[in-house]
C-alpha cells in the first residue's frame, strides 16, 4: 500500500466528545494509514503542519476539513502548498452549497477538492478545479439502530425551522422536535418511526444518512435534480420526498394507514447507508482519489 502517511486538519471547537471527523480518522487508520491529527478550537489558533514536520514524517497526503470563512487558514493553505509542492493536498469544502462563497481560495490551492453538493462540484470543475462529489456519510459508531420500542410517530432534531409549528399543531405529542448531540442521537432516532428533515438550502443533509442508519423512515422535502440525491435515495424505496405542505400531510396520512410501508422504507435505507455510505466507504473513496492523482503525477 502506497500513500500511507497522512495528516488531517479539522475544527474541534471544544475538544468535544463527538465529532463527525472521528469516524473518518478511525476508518483511515483501519486501512493501515498512519494518521497525524491537527485540530483547532478556533481559526485564530489553527496551524497547519510545518515543512519540517512534513519532511520528518514523510507525509504523503494532507486532508483539511475547514468550514466557514477563515482568512488566516486560507493564507496558511497557500503557504503550505508552496512549501510542500509534493504533498497531495485534499480539501473537504464543508456543507456546500451554503458555504461555497467562502471556499474559493482553499478550493483553488488544493490538488483535490471534495464537495457534498453535486452542483457545486460542477461549478468548481468549470473553474478548472479537480473537484469530486464526496457526499455525507453516517458514523456507524454513533448512529446505529438500537432496536428499541419506536414510540414516537414523527421526530426531528432540526429545531425551530419551517414546518415545525405546523407539525406540532397537527400531531401534538406524536411529533417530537429535540436537539440531540453526539452519541445520544442513536437513542433518540431509535425511538422514531419517521424522521422528518427539511433542507432549507436545497442541499443533501447529513441527517438523512444518520437517521437512516438508525432505522428511521426519512421524509424530507424534494430536492432539485442537480443535487443527484435520487441516485442515492429513491422515493418510496429508501426515502419519502414531499413537494409541499399538502403533499407532506398526505404522505403522513398514508404512513398512518399503512404501517408496513414505513418499516420497509426504513429497512431499505438502513441497509443502504450501512453498506454504501459509512465512514469506511468515504475513507476508501478519498484514498482512491488520492491514489489516482498520485498515479497521474507519476505518468507525467
Amino acid at each position: 500500500m502506497e500513500l500511507t502517511n497522512w495528516c488531517h486538519i479539522y475544527h474541534n471547537p471544544d475538544n468535544s466528545i463527538y465529532n463527525s471527523c472521528f469516524s473518518l480518522d478511525k476508518a483511515l487508520k483501519e486501512m493501515g494509514i498512519k494518521l497525524f491529527l491537527f485540530t483547532y478550537k478556533n481559526p485564530n489558533q489553527a496551524k497547519l503542519p510545518s515543512k519540517e514536520f512534513i519532511k520528518n514524517n514523510k507525509i504523503d497526503v494532507c486532508l483539511t476539513n475547514i468550514t466557514g470563512e477563515t482568512i488566516k487558514l486560507d493564507e496558511q493553505i497557500s503557504i503550505f502548498k508552496k512549501e510542500n509542492p509534493g504533498i497531495i493536498l485534499i480539501n473537504f469544502l464543508g456543507d456546500e452549497p451554503q458555504t461555497r462563497h467562502v471556499n474559493f481560495v482553499r478550493a483553488l490551492r488544493c490538488d483535490i477538492a471534495l464537495s457534498p453538493d453535486a452542483n457545486c462540484v460542477k461549478y468548481w470543475q468549470s473553474q478548472g478545479i479537480n473537484c469530486k462529489w464526496w457526499t455525507h456519510w453516517a458514523d456507524l459508531d454513533a448512529f446505529n439502530n438500537k432496536n428499541i420500542d419506536r414510540d414516537i410517530f414523527l421526530g426531528t432534531t432540526m429545531g425551530n425551522r419551517r414546518y415545525s409549528r405546523l407539525l406540532r399543531f397537527i400531531l401534538g405529542s406524536s411529533f417530537v422536535n429535540k436537539r440531540v448531540e453526539g452519541y445520544k442521537n442513536a437513542q433518540f432516532f431509535s425511538r422514531i418511526k419517521i424522521a422528518f428533515q427539511y433542507a432549507r438550502f436545497q442541499e443533501i443533509t447529513r441527517r438523512i444518512f444518520e437517521a437512516s442508519a438508525c432505522g428511521c423512515c426519512v421524509i424530507t422535502n424534494k430536492l432539485p435534480k442537480h443535487t443527484k440525491i435520487n441516485s442515492i435515495f429513491r422515493h418510496n424505496e429508501s426515502i419519502l420526498y414531499f413537494d409541499n405542505t399538502f403533499h407532506l400531510l398526505f404522505l403522513l396520512l398514508k404512513l398512518t394507514l399503512n404501517k408496513s410501508k414505513s418499516k420497509r422504507i426504513a429497512r431499505n435505507a438502513e441497509y443502504l447507508v450501512k453498506n454504501k455510505h459509512s465512514s469506511k466507504n468515504r475513507a476508501e473513496e478519498v484514498y482512491n482519489y488520492a491514489f489516482e492523482y498520485y498515479k497521474s503525477l507519476k505518468k507525467n
